[in-house]
């Protein structure tokens, strides 16, 4: 994620960070999801998958990238960080922040 950062033109920032680390887990909230990569290998131990979509791979950069700056000005560099975005939902060691899942009973 830093790699791509690094990449992105000062313009398109929308803060004067150079760098994005991860949090100190003794600093989150105790509302924050310390064990949610558990949740998707639980659900599938007990239901049979319909669909799963992975998604936000590169969060929280997007939080500090103007984008729509970017798809205007630079579309290169936007399909540039889309594609990151793919190739990182399709690593199994990637973290992602969101996902989107259907399940159903199994038989």
């Amino acid at each position: 994620m830093n790699a791509l950062l690094r990449e992105i033109p000062a313009r398109f920032r929308l803060s004067p960070i150079e760098e994005i680390t991860a949090p100190d887990p003794a600093d989150l909230s105790t509302f924050c999801a310390t064990r949610s990569d558990d949740i998707l290998p639980l659900a599938e131990r007990y239901f049979e998958p319909v669909h799963v979509a992975r998604f936000g791979t590169l969060f929280p950069l997007p939080l500090f990238l103007d984008l729509d700056a970017i798809a205007r000005e630079d579309p290169a560099l936007f399909e540039r960080l889309q594609a990151a975005e793919r190739d990182a939902a399709r690593d199994p060691q990637a973290t992602v922040c969101s996902a989107y899942a259907v399940y159903r009973k199994r038989s």
